[in-house]
C-alpha cells in the first residue's frame, strides 16, 4: 500500500471499528476524510482516493486476521500406525541404499577414468576417492545397522 501512511492506516481502523462496519456511506466519508485532513495537514484528499484507501486497509486487516489465525491453529497431526510407520522408514532407508550404491558405481568409473589420466593428476584425487568411499562405507554400515533395529521390533 504506496499511498497509505501508517498515521492514516491507524486513524482508518479507529474510525472503523469505532462505526463497527466495514461499510461506509457518504457521512461517515465525509467525517473520515474531514479528521485525515485535520490531523495530516493535507491540502485535499478526494473521495475516490479516500475510499481506495479503506479498501486496502481493510483488505490488509483481513489477511493480517487470517494469518494470524492459521499461526494460532495447532498443526493436525495424523496418528501413524506402527505399520505404516516401519514402511516409511523403511522405504527411505531402501531409497538411501540406492544413492549409496549408485555413489560407489560413480566412484568406481571414476577411479577407471583416472587410469587414462596423467600419475600426478591421480595421486591428487584418488586420495580423495579412497575418502568418499570410506565415508560412504560408513554410511551403508549405519544404514544396515538401523535397518536391524528396525527389523528387531
Amino acid at each position: 500500500m504506496a499511498g497509505v501512511s501508517e498515521e492514516i492506516k491507524k486513524l482508518i481502523l479507529e474510525y472503523l471499528t469505532k462505526w463497527k462496519t466495514t461499510r461506509v456511506n457518504k457521512e461517515r466519508l465525509v467525517e473520515l476524510k474531514e479528521a485525515i485532513v485535520k490531523k495530516t495537514e493535507m491540502k485535499s484528499l478526494p473521495f475516490t482516493t479516500l475510499k481506495k484507501w479503506i479498501r486496502s486497509v481493510v483488505k490488509e486487516t483481513k489477511q493480517a486476521e487470517k494469518l494470524k489465525a492459521i499461526a494460532l491453529a495447532e498443526p493436525i497431526a495424523a496418528p501413524l500406525s506402527k505399520r505404516v510407520y516401519m514402511q516409511a522408514v523403511m522405504f527411505d532407508i531402501s531409497a538411501m541404499r540406492k544413492i549409496v550404491d549408485k555413489t560407489f558405481d560413480d566412484l568406481t568409473r571414476i577411479k577407471s577414468m583416472l587410469d587414462k589420466k596423467p600419475k600426478d593428476f591421480a595421486r591428487t584425487v584418488v586420495p580423495e576417492i579412497a575418502a568418499a568411499r570410506k565415508t560412504l562405507e560408513s554410511i551403508e554400515r549405519r544404514i544396515a545397522e538401523i535397518e536391524r533395529k528396525l527389523s528387531k521390533e
